[in-house]
């Protein structure tokens, strides 16, 4: 039989376990998960529920661009964030659960002027080819360089022509990328492509991967800055209707049920105001988020097929820049313009852009009046540890 004092502890403990018990359910009761937010950066990023408490406004459809503003709910101004919208839009949350996929995607091509990368045109390896490594290096920062890589395991796709050699293939395929293999889209008769951009059409199978909601297709010759994950919650990517009432009788196909592609105006000089013109109606294919679907590839073919339906002298961009003119029922829109940079120079850089676009394998390019043979060597060095890392992690 248990002495006074021990009757007492026991008592106490039981006491004890039982409060700590109703505490406990209920903060079971009272916790949803489907409301956490997660902080990354110094930012707070609302990562699912169904009335998130801020809205981080990052651009509108269409031109406009804000920063920097929070608003609750009800419209009104809850916050004024002491960084701009573009921290908020590129913090890194922690993936979640059901999240729609989304995906990174690259175009490979062979026997075009612009890779000067098949065995045709002389190459004796791969490593010569300077797109094909450009797509390796884009990969390594996009998988596992860790300054850039997805923080929500977001997949890097390369979408191959049947082409590209097997070898690059399986290398690409040991990087850690997924390798879809296309068929080639011929050039119809009446349009005259440039000897760089034959085979260009392909490009367009990237939006027939339909198993994937939203995705961000950027060339190879691209240098990420920052984490790209959250642009898939821009403003500038909401999935949309066509506007029905606009004459669209041209065209074969009919129009898709929805779209999306958004993306930044194609810059034409190197030395060009930053941020850019939000009016600028030309959009960039080089860096570009759209939704996948049969739909809208077929809608593209049968503009293709059409003689004269878009200037060919930049092939695919003119193509869809005709499909998504502003005037038209399906206008592109802008994303905020920190996320990329066409000729960017150490200014772009300095201010936070993304993913800046050149070729910076290339002496030409590497301007130093603008800063670019900074940006040029740290593209070499992204180069080296991409060949240090997987010769340490898989041959």
């Amino acid at each position: 039989m248990l002495s006074p004092v021990s009757q007492l502890t026991s008592h106490r403990i039981l006491t004890t376990g039982a409060i700590l018990a109703v505490i406990f359910i209920i903060l079971l009761t009272l916790y949803n998960p489907r409301d956490a937010t997660a902080a990354s950066n110094g930012s707070l990023v609302q990562l699912s529920g169904d009335k998130p408490t801020s809205d981080a406004t990052i651009s509108t459809p269409g031109n406009e661009q804000e920063t920097g503003k929070i608003t609750a709910d009800n419209g009104s101004p809850s916050a004024i964030a002491e960084t701009s919208a573009v921290d908020v839009a590129m913090s890194s949350a922690p993936a979640v659960p059901n999240e729609p996929r989304r995906a990174f995607v690259a175009f490979l091509e062979a026997h075009t002027g612009t890779n000067r990368g098949d065995e045709a045109q002389g190459m004796t390896t791969d490593d010569e080819d300077d797109y094909f490594v450009a797509t390796r290096v884009l990969g390594y920062q996009l998988m596992h360089q860790p300054e850039t890589r997805s923080n929500t395991s977001i997949p890097f796709i390369v979408v191959a022509s049947s082409e590209v050699s097997q070898s690059k293939r399986a290398r690409l395929e040991k990087d850690g990328a997924k390798v879809v293999v296309v068929d080639g889209i011929s050039d119809p008769e009446w349009l005259d492509t440039k000897r760089q951009y034959q085979g260009i059409m392909t490009k367009l199978r990237v939006f027939q991967q339909t198993e994937y909601e939203k995705m961000l297709y950027m060339d190879a010759d691209m240098f990420i800055t920052r984490r790209l994950d959250a642009i898939f919650e821009d403003e500038g990517t909401r999935i949309q209707r066509p506007k029905k009432e606009v004459d669209n009788k041209k065209e074969a196909a009919p129009l898709p049920s929805s779209f999306m592609l958004a993306g930044q105006a194609q810059q034409t000089d190197r030395v060009h105001k930053y941020p850019p013109d939000p009016s600028l109606e030309w959009m960039c294919s080089g860096f570009m988020v759209f939704k996948p679907s049969q739909e809208i590839f077929e809608y593209y073919t049968s503009i293709m097929e059409r003689e004269n339906s878009f200037d060919p002298n930049f092939p695919d961009q003119n193509l869809l820049n005709y499909a998504h003119r502003w005037d038209g029922p399906m206008p592109w829109t802008n994303v905020y313009y920190k996320w990329t940079s066409t000729y960017p120079s150490i200014k772009e850089y300095a201010m936070g852009a993304a993913a800046l676009h050149e070729k910076y394998w290339m002496d030409y390019n590497r301007v130093e009046a603008e800063g670019q043979n900074i940006i040029g060597d740290m593209w070499l060095k992204v180069h080296s540890d991409m060949e240090a890392f997987y010769r340490d992690n898989n041959g």
